[in-house]
């Protein structure tokens, strides 16, 4: 807490958010294991698994930053599932994940009534889900066609709605949630429920567009997460409170792409070239093909 904000995902000495820049434990990985695998899935799964905590083990620490990386991929690096939670300015229940893990994980979307989910092989963000997942999906691309080499951690990162909703209802419904899932998946006892099959937008991260404001400003928006908006339709206002009035002072603010909005701004004051809103679209968009990731 800083002045009574929540800071949330930035280390307060560098700046950095805690969900970025992790460590690529895929590099190295084929070479370290391929002499060794065998035609044994899971004995091949043991062996990957003690290449990567090798790997962690020479893991070189040089902040405080870098330690909670280190204690945490140690932590997680030979689970079968990894779920990283979280909350989004202001959204509807959505989940990233991997198009290999699509369909295996729509129970858990089910289960926790999400709205949306985006699916991606690699944002190139070195988020904290993906670091465990993406050296099963490499090696099996790279080498997947030779041995059996499973999908042996699937992750998934959960975005819990927007910042403000927070509620008794809410958490006790999102808790059970879970909880279903990981009693279905073996990792607490007792039988889930067969599980709700709820419509939700799937789409994939790089059609996903994040709409940015055009100037700075105040924010007033037309639509809210959950709306579905088409191309061209004005989705907000920009207004400049120092503008001439004879020039205007509000400047329209459009959808780029039809889809469904997932999330907004919360915050309205807002900058040159800050998120606005993202709407998940169905194509490919040509300008989403490198780092796909916000901070």
């Amino acid at each position: 807490m800083v002045n009574g904000s929540h800071i949330g995902q930035a280390e307060l000495v560098s700046g950095r958010n805690f969900n970025r820049g992790w460590p690529d434990l895929s590099a190295g990985l084929e070479e370290a294991v391929s002499s060794r695998l065998t035609q044994d899935a899971e004995r091949n799964v043991a062996i990957i698994r003690e290449a990567i905590g090798e790997k962690l083990s020479a893991f070189r620490v040089t902040s405080e930053f870098s330690w909670l990386q280190r204690e945490l991929c140690q932590l997680a690096y030979d689970a079968d599932f990894v779920l990283d939670m979280h909350c989004d300015d202001d959204a509807v229940l959505h989940l990233y994940t991997m198009p290999q893990f699509w369909p295996d994980l729509a129970d858990l979307a089910g289960d926790i009534s999400a709205e949306a989910c985006l699916l991606c092989d690699d944002s190139k963000s070195h988020c904290f889900d993906e670091t465990f997942s993406l050296p099963w999906t490499n090696l099996v691309k790279r080498i997947g066609d030779k041995v059996p080499v499973p999908y042996a951690c699937k992750t998934v990162t959960l975005e819990f709605r927007g910042q403000s909703d927070v509620s008794d209802h809410l958490a006790a419904a999102d808790a059970a949630g879970l909880f279903r899932f990981l009693q279905r998946r073996g990792a607490v006892v007792g039988s889930a429920p067969e599980v709700s099959r709820t419509a939700i937008e799937v789409g994939m991260l790089d059609a996903a567009d994040i709409v940015e404001a055009p100037a700075g400003g105040i924010i007033a928006y037309h639509v809210r997460p959950g709306d579905r908006v088409k191309k061209g339709d004005v989705i907000a206002h920009l207004i400049d409170p120092g503008a001439n009035v004879s020039t205007g002072v509000r400047r329209a603010v459009t959808a780029t792409v039809d889809g469904l909005v997932m999330s907004a701004r919360r915050r309205k004051l807002v900058a040159l070239g800050d998120y606005v809103v993202m709407i998940i679209g169905k194509e490919s968009l040509p300008h989403r093909q490198e780092r796909l990731m916000t901070d």
